[in-house]
């Protein structure tokens, strides 16, 4: 693959640019570790330099590290994730292009002391489900979530959400 001096784009760019396509098409997958500088700069037909200015510019923008003695790993691609007020996992997981899903870890009963009833608009003492699941992006763990619903709204809320997988369906259930 030869890289063209006359399209006006610095052919640290140029393979910088092919090796991210590499990454998004899947030819280099996450965590795996990309070939050594020589042999990238006989695929790009360029020197060294300029392989490793260009896995420079992919380090500075996260895509990949290099890890001294060892060689330049594919990093893992981030999630955006931003907190709102109304947050729903499955939605913002989906629009980023992952399969989103729950697993459910622990439900159980309790009663709501004097936080929770406030913040649930109870009475303290008001029976509560308590709901630990592990939400997953595609095969990825993301996060660890505790959720707190009144059981006479929601009486079979861990069964429900063990079998739809989403806080946001079985709120709806």
């Amino acid at each position: 693959m030869s890289m063209q001096e006359s399209s006006g784009v610095a052919l640290w760019r140029q393979v910088a640019d092919g090796i991210e396509r590499g990454i998004a098409d899947g030819r280099f997958a996450a965590g795996e570790k990309l070939p050594g500088e020589m042999e990238i700069a006989e695929t790009y037909r360029v020197n060294r330099h300029t392989v490793r200015r260009a896995l420079a510019a992919l380090a500075e923008r996260g895509l990949v590290r290099a890890e001294r003695g060892s060689g330049t790993y594919v990093e893992a691609q981030r999630l955006a994730y931003p907190l709102r007020s109304r947050t729903r996992f499955s939605e913002i997981v989906g629009a980023e292009g992952h399969e989103p899903r729950g697993q459910l870890i622990e439900a159980s009963s309790d009663l709501a002391n004097r936080e929770l009833a406030r913040d649930l608009g109870l009475k303290t003492g008001a029976p509560l489900i308590r709901i630990e699941a592990v939400r997953f992006a595609d095969r990825t763990p993301i996060c660890v979530s505790t959720t707190w619903l009144s059981a006479e709204r929601f009486p079979d809320a861990g069964s429900v959400f063990a079998d739809v997988r989403s806080m946001t369906k079985l709120l709806a259930h």
